[in-house]
């Protein structure tokens, strides 16, 4: 398990604890914050408000007060129906770090099974050709070039 879902297991953890849900229930609300200075992910209180016949302010404010940072969780606060969870960027760099250097030159290859389709663009004889066709183009033959993800892999399109 990477960092990012290190970080994110650990949140599921403690929001199903402080907000004794399960953990599925949990992961399915989860969410990214529209600004990084709200958290790294946050749980939404509004599914809870009717079940608990509280405002999901209230519950915010209480689930917030009993999350106890541990793991990637540095520590979690209440914004209006919303705990917002802190990553711990010193741990989590350290750990994405050291993922980085065991991987070496190999990092982010990982190996995938099964058959790969790479679609991509080919001249439209209907239509004529625009800057898009390039892109996608450029793109699938580059995708064609570092198909390191599975040892099966067919290339369309060119």
């Amino acid at each position: 398990m990477g960092p990012q879902e290190r970080f994110r297991q650990d949140v599921i953890g403690l929001a199903s604890g402080a907000a004794r849900l399960g953990r599925k229930d949990v992961e399915k609300l989860l969410e990214r914050p529209p600004d990084p200075g709200m958290g790294d992910l946050a749980l939404p209180c509004f599914a809870l408000a009717k079940k608990l016949r509280k405002p999901p302010q209230e519950i915010a404010g209480e689930v917030a007060l009993r999350v106890k940072p541990r793991g990637l969780v540095r520590g979690a606060g209440a914004s209006g129906p919303y705990v917002n969870f802190f990553l711990d960027w010193e741990r989590f760099s350290r750990l994405a770090l050291g993922e980085i250097l065991r991987g070496g030159d190999r990092y982010g290859s990982g190996r995938k099974a099964g058959r790969v389709l790479v679609e991509h663009t080919s001249a439209n004889p209907d239509g004529p050709l625009h800057l898009g066709h390039f892109h996608a183009l450029a793109l699938g033959v580059v995708l064609h070039l570092v198909r390191t993800d599975a040892p099966d892999t067919e290339v369309v399109g060119r």
